[in-house]
């Protein structure tokens, strides 16, 4: 029995024995483990530390850069497009005036397919799928080549908001937009067949429509509406909003919500209130009807009525005068006004009453009443539900 007890000891202890050596090969993996991970740590420091010294340094180079304000450009969804400028070195982004580029195309961050640079008396000319963009004498010449009527399609939005983006300040100091010369429509307004019909707000705050109007009131510099033919809908707007409008003699502009059963949005409605009368503005909301231009000049709203084959002379002349002087205070008064006349008290309550009462619009029987009769060439029969 002693014996029988003793290997059983012996056993034992030779299990013990075995469990230790387990243990000891584990402290040394957990050890070894534990080097290596402080090594990584170590070389993660190292790499966090070089790349604060990039940071910096990169912070350094682009400090002699200037760039433009972030924009919202494409087809309803957000992006921001940052353009550098000013370095002569080989920034492939950046603008040059016309006369600084004789053999050289110019450079573009427009990703639709472009034309080839055409000689001209004037400057160079550089061509989009839905707009024609000119620069002379640091003035750049946005013309709307979107035929018939230059409905305002997301492409042709788009095309402004990105050419907005694109020519800019030091080498843009005003930006005009016009139509085609001869144009019996500048623009007809909203693409009625982009509006959706599915219980969807059809202006929201990423809207095609609201994003080129914002491009167009924090542009750093003075743009210029050069207005020939008809002005309908949603093109008012982005007249309206523009810096000074030129119009010809035979110019009309058409507030057309009513007729179509789409509800302004607030920030819309407010762009309009900046620049007319409280009476002037709900009888052309309310009736719908073509106001001349030079009534308009009447009330304010377009700074000049000229014979349309005097327009664009007229146009260029203002442009040079502007262009002549200071960019830097042209830049700070725009958006000193843009503020100021922004400054508006808005509950959210009254807030959120206008916004139910605009669901109740593109809710209604009226909103596709709207679409459908334009679609169909017919007048609408609205019955107010």
């Amino acid at each position: 029995m002693a014996v029988r007890g003793d290997r059983n000891v012996s056993t034992a202890v030779e299990s013990i024995a075995a469990v230790s050596e387990e243990n000891s090969a584990s402290a040394e993996q957990v050890s070894a483990a534990t080097e290596e991970l402080s090594a990584q740590a170590t070389e993660v420091v190292t790499s966090a530390a070089s790349l604060a010294r990039m940071a910096a340094r990169l912070d350094e180079l682009l400090s002699a850069f200037q760039f433009s304000e972030p924009a919202v450009v494409g087809h309803g969804h957000p992006g921001a497009v940052v353009e550098m400028r000013r370095s002569r070195a080989a920034l492939s982004f950046r603008v040059h005036r016309a006369h600084e580029l004789p053999d050289r195309q110019h450079d573009t961050m427009i990703k639709r397919k472009t034309d080839p640079e055409r000689p001209s008396a004037h400057g160079r000319h550089a061509t989009v799928s839905s707009i024609n963009i000119e620069i002379r004498d640091s003035v750049a010449w946005i013309t709307l080549a979107s035929p018939p009527v230059n409905a305002l399609s997301m492409t042709l939005i788009d095309d402004l908001s990105e050419a907005l983006v694109q020519y800019r300040p030091p080498d843009v100091r005003v930006v005009v937009i016009r139509a085609a010369a001869g144009s019996k429509v500048f623009s007809a307004g909203h693409d009625v067949h982009e509006l959706p019909t599915n219980g969807r707000d059809p202006l929201t705050y990423n809207d095609p429509l609201r994003k080129v109007i914002r491009n167009v009131e924090t542009y750093p510099a003075p743009i210029i509406a050069m207005v020939e033919g008809s002005v309908w809908g949603g093109a008012c707007e982005l007249v309206l909003s523009c810096d000074l409008v030129v119009a010809g003699s035979d110019v009309t502009f058409a507030l057309t919500p009513a007729r179509l059963g789409v509800p302004y949005n607030l920030s819309g409605t407010l762009n309009f209130m900046k620049v007319a009368d409280m009476h002037f503005l709900k009888e052309m909301l309310f009736a719908a009807r073509p106001i001349p231009a030079t009534r308009m000049a009447g009330y304010g709203v377009v700074n000049s009525v000229v014979p349309v084959d005097q327009l664009e002379a007229s146009v260029a002349a203002l442009a040079k005068d502007i262009a002549a002087l200071s960019p830097l205070v042209h830049r700070i008064m725009k958006e000193e006004l843009r503020v100021l006349a922004n400054a508006q008290p808005l509950t959210p309550e009254a807030y959120e009453r206008i916004q139910a009462l605009r669901r109740e619009v593109y809710d209604s029987d009226d909103y596709q009443e709207g679409i459908k009769a334009f679609k169909e060439k017919r007048r609408p029969d609205f019955q107010g539900t």
